[in-house]
């Protein structure tokens, strides 16, 4: 994800247009890991600005796929 999705400029547009975004290390922030029900990597959590898990996407996924998915995730807040 880091190598090919994220620096898309379709993903970092929509990425910086519309959301906040945090990067951890689950294993040394486990109990943020826990809150949000990480239990593998790589995995992008969407959370309403009230704290609501809005959706997640699980593993490598395309610049194409994480675009269309951010932007319907973002249709639910």
């Amino acid at each position: 994800m880091d190598a090919v999705t994220y620096p898309d400029e379709r993903v970092k547009n929509e990425l910086v247009e519309h959301w906040l975004t945090t990067k951890i290390d689950v294993s040394e922030q486990k109990a943020v890991a826990s809150t949000f029900g990480v239990s593998g990597i790589p995995v992008a959590v969407a959370v309403s600005p009230k704290g609501e898990i809005l959706g997640r996407v699980l593993g490598f996924v395309e610049p194409e796929g994480l675009e269309r998915e951010l932007t319907r995730l973002r249709g639910a807040r």
